[in-house]
């Protein structure tokens, strides 16, 4: 099949090309599958700092690694992103992160340090007291994790407190909208408890 793209077209002068939309052939435009990926000729030398980049097309100059942006919607864990500078020292400060390598890392520096990008990654062993909440960790006795569905956008997570007083426990320590004040721009939300203890808010965007 001919390869020709639709959707939306990123072009770098004299190089290369990157899509993000549907594959389609070029003699049935109809018969179209979901695809990313690069077309053309990939360039002769790494991307700088700053530069789009593709884990396997396009790598960074030393020093560097391929980080998703935070508008990334289909490539959150670095295999599409910009070239971003890795640090040579980190603090010591413990903020656990899980990498995009399946691993987990003290803080997200760390991590970047290794040349590992977080945004997006999932999969990891939580730390004991803790919960997965995105690439973080939220502590079961205190936080919940409120995840917003991407719906055609970044998905979102964050742990945020949970205060439970008297005999109330997870979701019944929460009162509405569970999605804050912003709840009016969510067609659906829901509290769910998993059987590790842990506390999760799903908001669901219209």
């Amino acid at each position: 099949m001919k390869a020709c793209y639709r959707g939306e077209v990123h072009r770098f002068p004299g190089r290369w090309l990157f899509s993000l939309g549907l594959l389609v052939s070029c003699e049935n435009p109809e018969a179209a599958e979901l695809d990313e990926g690069w077309s053309g000729t990939p360039p002769s030398e790494p991307a700088a700092l700053g530069e789009p980049c593709e884990s396997t097309w396009i790598p960074c100059v030393d020093g560097a690694f391929c980080d998703a942006s935070p508008e990334s919607v289909e490539s959150p864990c670095g295999e599409v992103g910009v070239c971003v500078a890795q640090p040579l020292a980190c603090d010591e400060s413990s903020n656990p992160v899980c990498g995009c390598d399946g691993e987990l890392y003290a803080n997200s520096c760390e991590a970047a340090k290794a040349g590992v990008g977080t945004r997006g990654a999932q999969g990891c062993e939580p730390p004991a007291g803790t919960q997965s909440c995105g690439s973080s960790f939220c502590a079961l006795d205190s936080e919940y994790c409120e995840y917003v569905i991407g719906h055609g956008q970044s998905a979102a997570w964050r742990c945020l407190p949970l205060v439970c007083l008297g005999a109330l426990e997870g979701c019944e320590c929460l009162s509405e909208p569970l999605c804050g004040v912003d709840a009016d721009i969510y067609g659906a939300e829901y509290c769910q408890e998993t059987d590790d203890g842990a506390t999760v808010v799903v908001c669901v965007p219209y």
